[in-house]
């Protein structure tokens, strides 16, 4: 399955909403995979780890800087996952954990609730049991592409 022009437009918008609540997001590309799935569309949130940060008065880790300059870029399933959380499972740690979870769930939600507004002839749909449905806009990843230490 490929998409069209109209079809990454209508992904575009999405996360161009989405962008609207978390500005730290910056773009989007598809997954690898994301042909796989007939009932989601997986896409990865480019982001800026640096810009989430000062949103939330926090420093990101050095590890994080580190990684980035050894791979020149960093990607993560967890949102909060560049900043400090302390001990593993210490108060800390837990109500990292929590926050990361909570802000990746608004994240998602506001991202799949951005795509089902998006005009159907702008949306992928998929064929399943000869019936055709719109799948799910989803994100698994947050990747930092853009020098960090450029926005310090």
């Amino acid at each position: 399955m490929n998409a069209s022009e109209k079809q990454i437009k209508g992904i575009d918008l999405a996360v161009k909403a989405t962008k609207k609540v978390f500005p730290f997001i910056k773009g989007w590309e598809f997954t690898p995979t994301w042909e796989k799935y007939s009932t989601v569309i997986y896409i990865n949130l480019i982001v800026d780890f640096v810009e989430l940060g000062k949103t939330m008065d926090m420093e990101v880790k050095d590890y994080f800087f580190y990684k980035f300059k050894i791979y020149g870029e960093f990607t993560t399933s967890s949102i909060l996952a560049p900043f400090e959380w302390g001990e593993y499972e210490s108060e800390k740690w837990q109500d990292m954990s929590q926050a990361s979870l909570s802000l990746g769930q608004k994240i998602r939600g506001a991202l799949k609730q951005a795509y089902e507004f998006i005009p159907d002839e702008m949306s992928i749909f998929n064929n399943v049991s000869s019936s055709s449905f719109k799948p799910s806009l989803v994100a698994e990843d947050y990747i930092q592409r853009t020098n960090p230490l450029a926005t310090t």
